[in-house]
């Protein structure tokens, strides 16, 4: 086989997207499809050819992913796939590497993305860095813990007032917490794209703002699923997206969601894994929660990536790193940490913590904390102590959300 790792030419687009459809076993919705592709930088797109024939694709954004106290320019990798005539053949691995080695050159220190399998990419050097969890419960089963009259009020607004009233509420939520990264209007589009094929039949998307003293304070994105053949309601209102900056709005928009006439549960995806809800209601049990893996982190410039955050508490770490598949990170890497702000760079001193950089990927955020991944035998301590230490330094609230799929 003739391989070739390469940027794909503007006349190769369609063939691209066709490539990339094939190796999910699917079929791009055409407007969705056409938003996707006014966000993509052509100059990042790059193809697996094979004998000719195009049987590999991948790609990437270029972000500012907000992480501990700062943010950082991050590769967030898309487009991942090959064909199924021909993988198992290393092509996947050419293409990480090509990206890789891109967002290197490009002085992006971190690469991110959404595992369609969560076994392929810790052999690329990912880690599980922000979980997410899904919500369940009866509509009957809602009651709050304590019982507080509305402040402020809640208004229905129209698609395309949507994105204006949000986009507040969600850049203060993004400048505060680890994993988020900023929407474009481009962005917005396609996170609040709204047509019959992408609905599954469900009905078309609600909006809701909750305005209080400071104005928009939260909102929310709903559809409901009817079941119109059931002699009963039970219509099910699933969450899209709800974000609030307070306990009122968030409150508020909950109770909207829990009080939605025709309905017998509520079901919400990627809500963070310290969302408030679960301690807010008087019966803790009835809210049904699964974690799951949301964001998965690289590490593609160690020392950049660790002086980029913020840190808790004071110290100084040496980092013994393995990393196969980007060999310049492999080795020593001293961390100190002053009032909070961190400088990382290669050292001959002997190491305190030994961690392959998927470990070091999946703290990063604030996730998991190393002692954890030492109990699991992932993390080696070389000096009493050290996991402690480094907990102390990486812990960070909020606890990392990417509520952005790209």
């Amino acid at each position: 086989m003739n391989l070739k790792i390469r940027p794909v030419a503007p006349e190769e687009v369609p063939e691209f997207f066709r490539a990339n459809a094939l190796a999910f076993s699917d079929e791009w919705i055409p407007a969705e499809l056409e938003l996707e592709q006014t966000l993509m930088e052509p100059e990042r797109m790059v193809t697996a050819e094979a004998d000719g024939e195009l049987v590999g694709t991948g790609g990437a954004f270029s972000f500012e992913m907000t992480v501990p106290g700062a943010s950082t320019a991050t590769a967030g990798v898309t487009w991942i796939g090959v064909v199924p005539t021909h993988r198992r053949q290393g092509i996947l691995t050419a293409l990480m590497a090509h990206i890789h080695q891109d967002a290197r050159r490009r002085g992006e220190p971190l690469a991110a993305l959404w595992a369609a399998e969560s076994l392929i990419y810790p052999r690329f050097g990912y880690g599980l860095a922000a979980r997410d969890q899904e919500f369940e419960i009866e509509r009957g089963r809602t009651a709050w813990l304590q019982g507080k009259p509305l402040q402020g009020r809640l208004r229905l607004v129209d698609a395309a007032a949507a994105q204006m009233q949000f986009q507040p509420v969600f850049e203060r939520e993004c400048r505060r917490r680890p994993g988020m990264i900023p929407r474009s209007e481009g962005w917005w589009r396609l996170r609040l794209l709204d047509i019959p094929d992408r609905r599954g039949g469900n009905s078309p998307m609600f909006h809701v703002v909750y305005e209080g003293a400071s104005g928009v304070e939260g909102y929310v994105a709903y559809r409901v699923k009817h079941d119109h053949g059931h002699p009963l309601s039970s219509g099910l209102v699933k969450v899209h997206e709800l974000m609030a900056t307070t306990e009122d709005a968030a409150r508020a928009l909950w109770t909207y969601c829990f009080n939605i006439d025709l309905t017998v549960a509520i079901q919400a995806g990627h809500r963070p894994l310290d969302d408030p809800l679960p301690w807010m209601l008087a019966d803790y049990r009835r809210l049904q929660a699964h974690t799951r893996d949301a964001l998965w982190l690289r590490l593609i410039d160690v020392d950049t990536a660790l002086s980029s955050r913020r840190y808790s508490t004071d110290g100084a770490l040496v980092f013994d790193v393995t990393d196969s598949s980007c060999p310049w990170n492999a080795g020593r890497h001293r961390l100190e940490a002053g009032q909070g702000v961190g400088s990382c760079a290669p050292t001959d001193d002997e190491a305190d913590i030994r961690l392959d950089v998927q470990d070091l990927g999946a703290a990063y955020l604030g996730d998991v904390e190393l002692t954890l991944l030492g109990e699991a035998g992932r993390v080696e301590e070389l000096r009493p102590g050290a996991l402690n230490r480094a907990d102390a330094m990486f812990r960070w609230r909020p606890l990392p959300w990417c509520p952005s799929v790209f």
